[in-house]
């Protein structure tokens, strides 16, 4: 059921050939992935992959003579499912390695994600009409409930209206009470423990240590990071921006977020700089971020749905 992605080999001439079972077979199945980047991990020069997505952690393939392992558990990522947008690798602490950052889901939602209480996903032709369901359970307190409500869940699967006649009927009832045990267990289940956007501090060797972004990043889902050095002091300026509005009314939509501007304390932490600071406050749905130098000035260029380009200027020349 999960989703394949596929490495292609250019042979210099413009042709591609599907290489993944010989080179990256870890690429096979791996789910909905959303973002990667090719970047040196392990500091042995050559370029590795790393990759995100929804019910994933980030994924790390070394590169081995140009065949792609998966390192995932040894570089300390796995375990951080969560419901990754986006990654930036960025050598955030100037000590020579790639460090990456990673935009979530963030954790002002009613959805809320942990190891101990994770989020859900039941997927199976639970009515045995040869049309796949999709069914988001996340935890009440103690109880893991079904996100659906009894009209679109009948909607989806007309036989339980005689179960659930009225919305009363349907109050407080778990997976569990919904469906048989043996439909349960031949559904697929995918899980997230982690919604907050981080930063992944690599030890030069390829490992990670996950370090939550600042909580005003984690307002709202962030699906956009941009780092540079903008100012000559070595030091990255960090942008982040998201927001989704296209949102089922009874969850609500994720618009907390205004764009965001990190930069690295003096103690090594990220420091989130206020828009009345930093001058990069925006509104709407940010799907990208990118530079631009423009006689010698950075442009900021933010992409939003559905939107025009907002462009913003860096006060201070780019050296």
């Amino acid at each position: 059921m999960n989703v394949s992605s596929f490495l292609l080999e250019n042979d210099g001439h413009g042709n591609f050939t599907n290489i993944t079972p010989v080179k990256a077979e870890g690429l096979t199945d791996i789910g909905l992935v959303t973002d990667a980047a090719w970047v040196d991990v392990d500091g042995d020069k050559d370029k590795d992959l790393v990759v995100c997505g929804e019910w994933m952690p980030i994924e790390i393939f070394v590169n081995e003579n140009g065949v792609l392992k998966k390192n995932t558990e040894k570089a300390g990522t796995g375990g951080a499912n969560g419901w990754w947008h986006t990654l930036k690798p960025v050598d955030i602490d100037n000590d020579g390695d790639m460090d990456l950052l990673a935009g979530n889901h963030g954790l002002n939602s009613i959805i809320k994600a942990s190891p101990e209480r994770p989020v859900r996903l039941y997927i199976n032709d639970f009515d045995l009409n040869g049309s796949i369901e999709q069914i988001l359970c996340a935890y009440h307190d103690s109880i893991s409930y079904p996100m659906i409500l009894r009209h679109d869940l009948v909607a989806q699967i007309p036989s339980l209206a005689s179960k659930y006649p009225t919305y009363d009927a349907f109050k407080d009832q778990r997976i569990e009470d919904i469906f048989p045990a043996e439909i349960l267990q031949k559904s697929i289940i995918k899980e997230a423990f982690h919604f907050e956007s981080a930063l992944f501090v690599n030890d030069g060797n390829g490992n990670f240590q996950m370090i939550p972004l600042p909580k005003e990043i984690q307002f709202s889902p962030v699906f956009a990071i941009h780092a540079e050095d903008l100012n000559g002091d070595n030091i990255p300026e960090i942008f982040t921006g998201g927001n989704q509005s296209r949102v089922k009314p009874e969850i609500g939509p994720y618009l907390s977020g205004y764009g965001a501007m990190l930069t690295l304390g003096g103690k090594g932490e990220l420091e989130f700089i206020p828009g009345v600071r930093s001058g990069f406050s925006i509104t709407g749905e940010i799907r990208d971020i990118k530079s631009v130098k423009y006689r010698n000035i950075n442009l900021i260029l933010v992409a939003k749905n559905n939107d025009f380009v907002e462009i913003f200027k860096a006060v201070r020349a780019v050296k």
